[in-house]
């Protein structure tokens, strides 16, 4: 057999080939380790899309690997994984460029403490109605829109009281200052009621007491806090906890207490001018991409479907196949897989080629692949390790 080298064919040309028609479909590869990395058997592994809308589910084998089907659309998904005994983790995943995401999560085991000798009714009440994680958003059935709808339908006692409103939003532990006035939110907070008229001299028989119109909680909420919070969505919440003007402020910084105090989920980002976000999502699709491959001579609409691009990976672990052959059983001419699993097909020739995948440790894999340049989207393989 002749071999080709493939010193030429740049890996890195993996997203420059992805951007041509994509399968409807994309897998996403979950393996679930302990701190240990010991895999995680029976873990319950769900991919959902917005707050709670769960597209595909399922639980984790002996080797603690999940594959999971989802429809491939423009927004970010995220990965749930929940096990008995320990801590719910989540983790999102913006459109991919090829058609599998492999992720492994770690889980860590829940703490066990001793309650607390001492518990005040105090600080049991603030516990309760003070803070809000993301389980207990997620179980609302309630639509939530934003941040606004969590405190408004869940937890209006964050909203402060008559001569405690809510002033300040601190998100990831900066404070938000001038964000931009959002209208719509404005709009769905409602105007607060006119004063009281000065007292007038009552009469038996009129109704009027001369007090105030009662105000929504939110309708005393001032417009900077109320635009900030409508900027982060529900699903990005990992937890909001509440300080208002007659705790004892732990902070102790200016604009630190009638303050909201949001964390976000891991991998989610936070921009005043353009609210909450996966951080993926945030970078544009070309700076998530490789740069495409350059070579003397042969135009980049040749490249663009003539260098397509193979991937191998192990299908117990999801890890690349590092050093797989890649055999065009026609000709003989070969290629190896990078240390990122992937190579390039461009040694093939145009049309339908059969070709075998093969790696000691791993059974053979056939398969015809079509060179066109209506087939651009990259080939995923997995082999089975042998016994």
């Amino acid at each position: 057999m002749r071999s080709v080298s493939v010193g030429m064919i740049a890996v890195w040309g993996l997203a420059a080939l992805a951007q041509g028609q994509s399968p409807a479909e994309i897998v996403v590869r979950v393996r679930v380790v302990d701190t240990t990395h010991a895999p995680i058997a029976g873990a319950e592994v769900s991919v959902v899309r917005d707050l709670n809308t769960q597209v595909a589910s399922g639980v984790t084998d002996a080797l603690g690997l999940r594959d999971l089907r989802v429809p491939r659309i423009m927004d970010a998904y995220q990965v749930v994984v929940r096990r008995i005994g320990y801590e719910r983790t989540e983790r999102f995943f913006a459109r991919p460029v090829s058609d599998t995401v492999a992720l492994q999560i770690d889980l860590r085991r829940v703490v066990q403490s001793l309650a607390p000798v001492n518990v005040t009714e105090q600080e049991d009440r603030t516990r309760r109605h003070y803070h809000l994680d993301a389980d207990e958003i997620a179980n609302s059935t309630r639509l939530l829109y934003d941040a606004t709808d969590v405190l408004t339908k869940i937890r209006p006692e964050m909203l402060g009281s008559s001569d405690c409103a809510l002033q300040n939003v601190w998100v990831n532990g900066k404070r938000v200052i001038y964000p931009p006035p959002n209208e719509m939110a404005l709009a769905r907070r409602g105007t607060p009621p006119p004063p009281a008229p000065p007292p007038t001299l009552v009469f038996q028989g009129d109704g009027s007491s001369g007090r105030a119109l009662p105000a929504s909680p939110a309708q005393r909420v001032e417009a900077d806090p109320w635009s900030a919070l409508a900027s982060i969505k529900p699903e990005h919440i990992l937890e909001i906890n509440y300080i208002d003007c007659y705790i004892n402020d732990p902070v102790h910084k200016k604009g630190s207490d009638q303050a909201v105090y949001i964390a976000l989920k891991p991998g989610i980002g936070y921009d005043p001018a353009v609210g909450s976000f996966v951080v993926d999502t945030a970078r544009t699709a070309k700076a998530n991409e490789l740069p495409p491959i350059r070579l003397a001579g042969i135009p980049d609409s040749v490249l663009a479907y003539r260098g397509r691009l193979l991937g191998v990976y192990n299908g117990r672990t999801g890890d690349p196949v590092v050093g797989a052959e890649v055999i065009d059983l026609a000709s003989g001419l070969r290629a190896h897989t990078s240390k990122t699993g992937a190579v390039s097909l461009l040694y093939l020739p145009e049309g339908r080629s059969s070709i075998r995948i093969h790696r000691d440790g791993f059974r053979d894999e056939d398969m015809d692949v079509t060179i066109a340049p209506e087939m651009k989207n990259p080939i995923t393989v997995v082999l089975t390790p042998n016994p």
